[in-house]
């Protein structure tokens, strides 16, 4: 499967997560990019077209929620998976009716984490 054009924006507040998911996806052939921050996320997104958002659900300044939120309304077809440690019934519940394709419980595994990008860019 060829992902070379496939763009990838992961946001997490978290280094080690990020670290981590880099580290996954290295020999995939996307095309990444990585931010620590959610509001440069959002600047990002304005500024570069990407296929796919992973985003963390619980950060600083603003939550993932948001960032699903705002992106959902600006670009209602970028589909986002959704990433936590948490596994809170409610706030997944928000995140679908908000539009998430998928959600990933931390700590991702890399099948996980590859087989949900696949489904998702290639549908």
């Amino acid at each position: 499967m060829n992902n070379l054009f496939k763009s990838i924006l992961v946001i997490d507040d978290d280094q080690l997560i990020l670290k981590s998911i880099k580290k996954q996806l290295k020999d995939e052939n996307f095309d990444v990019d990585f931010i620590d921050d959610p509001l440069e996320g959002m600047k990002m997104i304005d500024n570069k077209k990407y296929d796919l958002i992973l985003s963390d659900i619980k950060m600083k300044p603003i939550l993932g929620i948001e960032v699903l939120e705002k992106v959902k309304k600006r670009y209602p077809h970028l589909p986002i998976i959704i990433i936590t440690g948490y596994v809170d019934d409610k706030l997944m519940k928000k995140a679908k009716e908000l539009g998430c394709n998928d959600y990933l419980i931390k700590p991702i595994r890399k099948n996980d984490l590859i087989n949900s990008l696949n489904n998702i860019l290639n549908n």
